[in-house]
Formats: structure tokens, sequence, C-alpha cells
């Protein structure tokens, strides 16, 4: 079964770069509303390197899922909460997702 701290650094860790990606899309909203477009070649930069974040942790996730017999999708991550019923953290850190 796999270990709920690193399943909840996983979840926070995605949480904390779906932020970072947020941010860097308004940024490049509030750069294009004023037509400061020289700098959107280092924002879109920024966001591939974001978005090949997210990719690896999820993927990560995939495999920590994976390791405790579940399917990488909801119905893994709802049978994994089952599974924790008093891991109020990884489920609060999971729906802020």
């Amino acid at each position: 079964m796999v270990e709920k701290a690193a399943f909840l650094h996983t979840v926070e860790s995605e949480i904390a770069a779906v932020r970072s990606f947020l941010e860097l899309l308004e940024r490049e909203q509030q750069m294009l509303l004023k037509g400061q477009v020289d700098d959107l070649t280092d924002i879109a930069r920024q966001k591939n390197g974001v978005a090949a974040e997210l990719a690896a942790l999820a993927a990560q996730r995939d495999r920590l899922l994976a390791a405790s017999g579940l399917a990488s999708d909801r119905a893994g991550m709802i049978a994994w909460f089952d599974a924790h019923p008093g891991d109020s953290e990884a489920r609060v850190a999971w729906a802020s997702l």
C-alpha cells in the first residue's frame, strides 16, 4: 500500500504547480491586454516548464495509485480515499485541485 505521506506530497505539489500555471496565465493575459508582447516568449517558456512539471506529477500520482493496485482515474482516486478514510488532508488537497 502506498505511503499516505508520499501521496499527500504529490497532490500538494500538483496544487502548487497548478497555482503557478494560473499565475502565469494571469500575467500573460495582463501583458496581452496592455500590448506588452515582447515578453510573451518568456511566459510561454515558463508555461511549458510548469506544464511539464504537472505532467510529471500526474504520472507520479498514477504510479502511486498503481502501486496500490488502483486505476489512475477518478475511480482509482475514490478507491484510494475509501482505503484511507482518516486521511482528510489528502482528501481536502485533492478537492482543491
